[in-house]
């Protein structure tokens, strides 16, 4: 009982002196601080759940929303939960909270990793059900194990939220700049840039923040890669074939942004691998990459038709680093990258997302459906009369079929409204997109 009271009390004086950037999504969670739902928050790991829900923890303690002691975090992760990572654990801590530390009143509950609790939902159902004063915050970052739990003994008592590692706007908070308006950030300009090219190369996890070489930079995400295929995938799924799965998400990072079809796809490894690798198999492996948020699948859109087809994908990193954690020369670095950090940051603002291709081949890389119309996004790192015509022309035939709505080409060329054929087309520079100037 004692070691679970020090562990209770310990993370409620971290709770308690919590600093740090106020993320976006911060203000709309919170807000359902009180709500009676079980309030669960999914993403990848070490994008920054934990850091979140004890600012939400904080603030509402200022707010005198919640005593101090009415506080119960508990992070999963935390070595010293071994004892108690069961049913019967979660149950001790439970009833040493409430009958040694907490006082009358509502509680705040936050479980931190939950989905590494067997039958976890048992007991949250059960604490959800029995204690009307206690607000539920859970975080996972396995959707699958998360989802298990949620459709059949959650259905219908829980809000979902998802968060992505820091976007370049947090990066630049994080960094003490504050950007009111153009002008300011005209007269910011260099050290924007210098920021930019900072995030570009290593990306938004928070914890790379700290780290100060390139060399550390990269064994960090390196480490990122190992602990998602070696815990969150070979471990809990059974893998056999490790050097399998560990090759494809390395395929499938090189690759971001292309067209994937399962069979190519398939039969491309087993001509490099010379082995017979089932399509299923391939689709199974691509699920659990999926499962712990390490990549967003991006479904195609028939521009004629006004079609999803679910079977089509684009493939994007979770965060933008991740990408140099593989072989420099298998990427494009600077179409891709910047590709990437456009879907990131759609996705970000909640965005539904698909990307375009029609029979001839000509392509769109994202279109985002509004209320009746469609915003159409193309990426380039430079607009050259070379490649004019394709990034250019293919918004004339998406336009022949979809409904009248923004054209955008995202670039690292200055941002200027121009007209090709009669079509208007933003042209947007990606410090300006992603800063929403």
């Amino acid at each position: 009982m004692h070691n679970i009271e020090k562990l209770i009390i310990d993370w409620q004086n971290i709770i308690r002196n919590i600093e740090g950037v106020k993320r976006i999504c911060h203000d709309q969670i919170s807000a359902e601080v009180n709500a009676k739902p079980i309030k669960i928050i999914t993403g990848f790991r070490r994008s920054g759940k934990s850091f979140l829900t004890q600012q939400i923890a904080k603030e509402s303690i200022e707010k005198e929303l919640f005593k101090l002691e009415n506080i119960l975090y508990i992070n999963f992760e935390d070595a010293q939960t071994l004892p108690y990572q069961n049913l019967k654990g979660l149950e001790l801590i439970w009833n040493t909270f409430k009958q040694k530390i907490s006082q009358k009143g509502k509680k705040l509950v936050i479980f931190d990793e939950i989905q590494i609790i067997p039958k976890w939902d048992k007991f949250i159902r059960s604490l959800y059900e029995k204690d009307k004063e206690v607000s539920l915050f859970l975080t996972g970052s396995n959707s699958k194990l998360l989802s298990s739990e949620l459709g059949s003994n959650l259905a219908g008592r829980f809000i979902e939220f998802s968060i992505h590692p820091f976007s370049f706007k947090e990066f630049i908070t994080f960094n003490h700049l504050d950007i009111k308006n153009k002008t300011d950030f005209l007269r910011k300009s260099q050290k924007i840039h210098e920021l930019y090219n900072e995030y570009f190369n290593y990306g938004g996890l928070p914890e790379i923040f700290s780290i100060t070489t390139p060399s550390a930079k990269k064994s960090y995400h390196e480490g990122i890669i190992k602990k998602v295929i070696l815990d969150d995938i070979i471990k809990r799924f059974n893998i056999k074939n490790i050097s399998l799965i560990e090759e494809l998400l390395s395929y499938l990072l090189a690759g971001i942004g292309n067209i994937t079809f399962a069979s190519k796809l398939t039969n491309k490894i087993n001509s490099i691998k010379k082995s017979n690798v089932s399509q299923n198999t391939i689709l199974e492996y691509i699920q659990y990459f999926l499962n712990t948020f390490a990549l967003i699948p991006i479904n195609k859109f028939d521009w004629k038709q006004s079609l999803v087809f679910e079977t089509t994908k684009k493939y994007y990193s979770i965060d933008i680093g991740l990408i140099d954690s593989i072989s420099e020369s298998l990427v494009n670095i600077n179409t891709q990258k910047l590709e990437n950090l456009v879907c990131l940051h759609l996705k970000q603002k909640n965005k539904k997302v698909f990307f375009a291709q029609d029979n001839l081949g000509k392509e769109i890389d994202f279109i985002v459906p509004k209320k009746k119309t469609y915003d159409k996004y193309q990426v380039c790192s430079k607009l050259t009369p070379d490649n004019k015509k394709r990034e250019l022309g293919n918004f004339i035939l998406a336009d022949k079929y979809l409904k009248s709505g923004n054209n955008f080409l995202v670039s690292e060329d200055e941002s200027q409204v121009i007209k090709y054929k009669n079509t208007k087309i933003k042209i947007i520079n990606i410090i300006d997109f992603l800063l929403e100037l």
